[in-house]
């Protein structure tokens, strides 16, 4: 199986359970995170002081 089609399946498993819905809805998106491990970088990252 297609990574797209892994995405289209739990897309339409996560949607099903809402649709149709009770109010209009204007647009829809799905969209993916990076989903490789960062490397640590060589330096700390630095920290705002509040």
């Amino acid at each position: 199986m297609s990574a797209i089609a892994d995405l289209e399946e739990i897309v339409s498993l996560l949607l099903t359970p809402i649709f149709p819905p009770r109010n209009g809805i204007r647009l829809l998106g799905v969209s993916l995170s990076p989903l490789e491990r960062r490397v640590a970088s060589a330096e700390p990252q630095l920290r705002l002081a509040l």
